[in-house]
């Protein structure tokens, strides 16, 4: 596994280390910068079919109470 180089933080510009997933300085959440894991296509898709059932039981309750 390589290491991450340190980098600058986008919001405050800090140094940050690179196996950090926050700035130390003001809390800035690093995922997706700098080679950091960010939101994963299975993430993505599990998120998208919740509020896809979420949002059927909402209109199945709603068709029933009409």
């Amino acid at each position: 596994m390589a290491v991450r180089p340190a980098a600058p933080c986008p919001l405050c510009a800090t140094t940050v280390a690179g196996d950090l997933a926050r700035c130390p300085a003001c809390g800035f959440d690093l995922a997706g910068i700098g080679g950091r894991p960010g939101l994963t296509q299975a993430v993505f898709w599990w998120t998208a079919m919740g509020f896809l059932a979420v949002y059927l039981v909402t209109l199945a309750i709603v068709a029933m109470t009409r």
